[in-house]
């Protein structure tokens, strides 16, 4: 091979790794990716549905340590907000649905999260490098802030924050009181 396409050669390579680069997970001021996935009750889940609201996506798997220890928190943060004006997405990578709708009947459900099903599907729509994702939209659908892995408390703390300077006004002044559990008193 001589110098020219050796040169030539290393100069295709380097601009495709550039391209690839710029191609990876959302970032500050793109857009957030437009999806449409299954619910794991059946209806579909659409961003488009959540216009005009403040949105942070996560993108997880049912075997992802990390995001199993991550999501009951972020059902918790997501407890603190009114729906209409915050939504908190919980978006499932798994290949196999019933994996998924598996770690969630362990977990409660997580009541306060929008679940989606991906069915592996979310890698070429988020470009994740891997999971958990977390990715914070403004009202406007334009990234704020995009999270690999999972920060523990800081993490939580810093998505606090952030919704609460989008949405000011959306966290609720106290949680709902839990429901008592049933029981039967012999008097």
């Amino acid at each position: 091979m001589n110098r020219g396409n050796l040169f030539l050669g290393s100069a295709v390579a380097f601009v495709a790794i550039a391209l690839l680069a710029r191609r990876g997970a959302p970032r500050p001021d793109d857009r957030l990716p437009a999806f449409s996935v299954v619910t794991p009750s059946g209806p579909m889940l659409r961003s488009a549905d959540l216009a005009g609201r403040v949105v942070l996506v996560n993108v997880w798997a049912s075997w992802c340590a990390p995001c199993r220890e991550e999501l009951p928190k972020l059902d918790s943060l997501a407890a603190r907000y009114d729906t209409a004006q915050v939504a908190f997405v919980a978006l499932s990578d798994d290949v196999d649905g019933a994996a998924a709708r598996e770690f969630l009947m362990l977990d409660g459900g997580l009541p306060h999260l929008r679940i989606g099903l991906g069915l592996g599907a979310l890698k070429t729509t988020f470009r994740y490098p891997g999971l958990p994702l977390t990715v914070l939209a403004n009202r406007d659908g334009r990234v704020v802030r995009t999270w690999y892995g999972y920060g523990g408390p800081p993490q939580l703390t810093a998505i606090d924050s952030i919704v609460q300077a989008l949405a000011p006004g959306a966290r609720r002044a106290r949680l709902p009181a839990p429901t008592p559990p049933a029981t039967s008193r012999r008097d």
